[in-house]
């Protein structure tokens, strides 16, 4: 999937697909059509940063944007992206690592 061609929205949606049941997610969220917004509030990207172990690295010399990634059982990085916004990235991270899982 092309994460980057996705708005925020979208991607938010993506997330909290995979953070709730289904049948939950629409009772508390579908309604309103709202969601978590883990690409712009740490509050809610932080827990899913942490407990999926996403790395995020600050723009540097070499690259002017923040660069996020996951290690995999032996250090070797299996997903990463880019973004001027790290949660954005992160959460992409995150949408990448569930797709490996399918």
């Amino acid at each position: 999937m092309n994460y980057e061609a996705m708005s925020d929205d979208e991607i938010n949606y993506e997330v909290a697909k995979h953070s709730f049941d289904a049948e939950w997610l629409e009772r508390h969220y579908g309604k309103e059509g709202i969601v978590p917004d883990y690409c712009n509030d740490v509050e809610d990207a932080w827990p899913v940063i942490f407990e999926h172990g996403i790395s995020l690295c600050k723009p540097n010399s070499y690259r002017d944007e923040w660069s996020c990634f996951r290690r995999d059982n032996i250090g070797f990085v299996s997903h990463i992206a880019h973004h001027e916004r790290p949660l954005r990235a992160a959460m992409i991270v995150y949408l990448m690592l569930k797709d490996a899982e399918r």
